[in-house]
C-alpha cells in the first residue's frame, strides 16, 4: 500500500521528498510538489504559470532536484482521476522536456513512462531525446514563453531517426559508440 501511494496521484501535499535528498534540498522538493499540484489544478493557487516557471527555474538551478521533479510529476500523472489535471500534467512534462533533461538515474524511467502513458508518444519521445542530447536551457522560460512552448510542442516536425519504442540513454549511446569503435 505504501508503494502504491508513493507512486500514484494524490490530492494532498507530500511531507517528504520521494527521492533521497539532503535536508535543505528535501524541503525545497516538498515546496515544488505544491507548485506541481497548483499547476495541475490539484490544489487551487492563483497564477499557475508562475508556479510552473518557479519549478522550471528550480530544476535548472538545482540539478540535484531534477530526478525528484520528474518523479513527482510522474506520480501526479499516475492514476489521476481528473482529465483536466492529467492534461495539465502532460503540459508540464512538455515544459520539463523543453527546459532540462532527466538525470541518468531516472532517464530510463522517464522514457518508459512516456512510452507507456504519454498521449502523443512520438512527440514526447522526440522531446526526451532532444533534451538528453541537447542539454538544458541556459535560463528558464519566461511567463510569456510557457504558453508558446506548450502550444508549439505538438507542432514540431518529427524525424525518422528515433522510434517511439526506442529507449535511448546517454550511457547506452556511449557504450554503443565504444563498441562500434572497438
Amino acid at each position: 500500500e505504501l508503494t502504491v501511494s508513493f507512486t500514484t496521484h494524490t490530492f494532498t501535499p507530500i511531507h517528504q521528498s520521494l527521492t533521497v535528498l539532503e535536508p535543505g534540498t528535501a524541503k525545497e522538493a516538498v515546496k515544488q510538489f505544491r507548485n506541481i499540484m497548483g499547476w495541475m489544478g490539484d490544489r487551487k493557487y492563483s497564477y499557475p504559470d508562475t508556479l510552473a516557471q518557479e519549478t522550471l527555474a528550480t530544476g535548472l538551478a538545482q540539478q540535484e532536484l531534477r530526478a525528484e521533479l520528474y518523479a513527482q510529476l510522474m506520480k501526479q500523472l499516475s492514476n489521476n482521476p481528473s482529465p483536466e489535471s492529467v492534461e495539465r500534467g502532460w503540459q508540464l512534462m512538455t515544459l520539463f522536456l523543453s527546459t532540462f533533461p532527466p538525470p541518468d538515474s531516472v532517464e530510463n524511467f522517464v522514457a518508459m513512462f512516456i512510452r507507456d502513458y504519454a498521449p502523443n508518444k512520438p512527440a514526447f519521445t522526440r522531446a526526451l531525446h532532444s533534451v538528453i542530447y541537447g542539454g538544458a536551457r541556459s535560463s528558464p522560460p519566461s511567463l510569456a514563453e510557457i504558453s508558446v512552448l506548450i502550444s508549439e510542442f505538438f507542432q514540431r516536425p518529427l524525424t525518422a531517426r528515433f522510434d517511439a519504442n526506442d529507449i535511448i540513454s546517454t550511457r547506452n549511446a556511449a557504450v554503443a559508440s565504444a563498441a562500434a569503435a572497438g
